[in-house]
């Protein structure tokens, strides 16, 4: 979850995320694909790992933003994520956005 700067927004940017989360879920779900969200003991908690048959495990990062800040964030947690909950080191990183980025930020960002 992106912190928040003021009570509301913590709510709307909670609330924009479980909409797509519950959105691709259901996508998923006619598909006969599972969607799990593991965590950590510590309170870290992943936005989504999908099995894929066949396939390196997808692991999900969806943010409600496409800022620079955003994408900051996102790949910092792919990043992370995997380091502290080793059951999800292999899998293939994936961050999930409303749209495209800034230019700018397209090209500072590693492909």
């Amino acid at each position: 979850m992106i912190g928040p700067t003021g009570p509301q927004e913590e709510k709307i940017v909670s609330r924009k995320q479980g909409f797509v989360w519950l959105a691709l879920q259901e996508r998923l779900l006619e598909r006969d694909i599972k969607m799990e969200k593991p965590g950590h003991s510590l309170g870290y908690e992943v936005d989504a790992t999908v099995e894929r048959p066949g396939k390196r495990p997808l692991l999900i990062e969806i943010k409600s933003g496409a800022t620079a800040a955003d994408i900051h964030t996102g790949a910092g947690q792919l990043h992370l994520y995997p380091a502290l909950i080793p059951a999800i080191a292999g899998h293939e990183r994936i961050l999930l956005l409303p749209g495209r980025p800034h230019e700018d930020v397209v090209a500072a960002s590693p492909s």
